[in-house]
């Protein structure tokens, strides 16, 4: 059993991913009150666990913030990059830019600028030939190659929509790619407090482990009350800074169990 207790290097086919999140002071770390704390820094911890992910075939992605909203914000970034979905995010700010394309053309109206030559009104003549000619010269384009209306239409400055539909029938082989996402995170004094972060972390789905470095149920009471222990997959407390190795290990030995099938830990 001893032997299985350790895991070993590995290559998994469906890439793995572990948001290492870290709460308000813990860029203090090493430094503050380190009778509770310890005197390893924060960087220091991250690089043990970044590496320790390699050696299991994990790609640790770290954070530090003291501000609410901001993790919030990377939870929702890794959420919107890894559903096939998302590729329609792009897609409607290509709406803007067309629509500003358009504008530019119909500045182009004020080509009635000629009308101060009134006399050169029979010029007017050349306007709706000018518009024929536009539409005659991809109407060949079209029999000779069927598709050849992208090319022309990157001309006619409808480029923006024929460059980003490429885009989304490529989704399917980034679908098919998508990496198993799980969440490491010691929210500090976030633990007692935030609402937001526990509903960022239930809305994007990512299972994630809570890890505390000291044992928060042997501090003050207020402490003692988190809001995300009842829907975390596990909480590691009291273990100084090893406490994230555990829970790293614990979210690779999970993935090992549910293998290459199974979508959370």
């Amino acid at each position: 059993m001893s032997s299985d207790s350790q895991p070993q290097p590995r290559n998994p086919k469906t890439p793995r991913k572990i948001l290492l999140i870290n709460g308000p002071n813990l860029n203090l770390l090493g430094h503050r009150e380190p009778h509770l704390y310890g005197s390893t820094t924060l960087a220091q911890v991250v690089d043990k666990t970044v590496q320790r992910g390699n050696e299991l075939g994990v790609t640790v992605v770290p954070f530090q913030s003291n501000h609410e909203g901001a993790i919030v914000d990377f939870l929702h970034e890794h959420f919107v990059g890894g559903i096939s979905t998302a590729t329609t995010i792009p897609t409607s700010t290509a709406i803007p830019t067309a629509i500003a394309t358009s504008i530019p053309t119909s500045t182009a109206i004020p080509t009635s600028t000629s009308i101060p030559t009134p006399t050169s009104i029979p010029a007017a003549t050349s306007i709706p030939t000018a518009i024929p000619t536009a539409t005659s010269t991809t109407i060949p384009t079209d029999p000779t190659h069927p598709k050849s209306s992208t090319t022309n239409s990157t001309s006619t400055g409808d480029s923006t929509s024929t460059t980003n539909s490429p885009t989304t029938t490529n989704s399917p082989s980034t679908a098919n790619s998508k990496p198993k996402i799980a969440v490491i995170i010691n929210p500090a004094a976030y633990t007692h407090t935030s609402v937001a972060i526990r509903d960022a972390l239930l809305g994007t789905n990512f299972p994630f482990v809570e890890v505390h470095i000291s044992n928060v149920h042997a501090r003050e009471p207020w402490r003692h009350h988190s809001y995300f222990s009842d829907k975390a997959v596990g909480v590691v407390v009291g273990l100084g800074v090893f406490g994230y190795q555990a829970a790293l290990q614990f979210c690779v030995q999970k993935w090992d169990e549910e293998g290459e099938g199974g979508d959370g830990l």
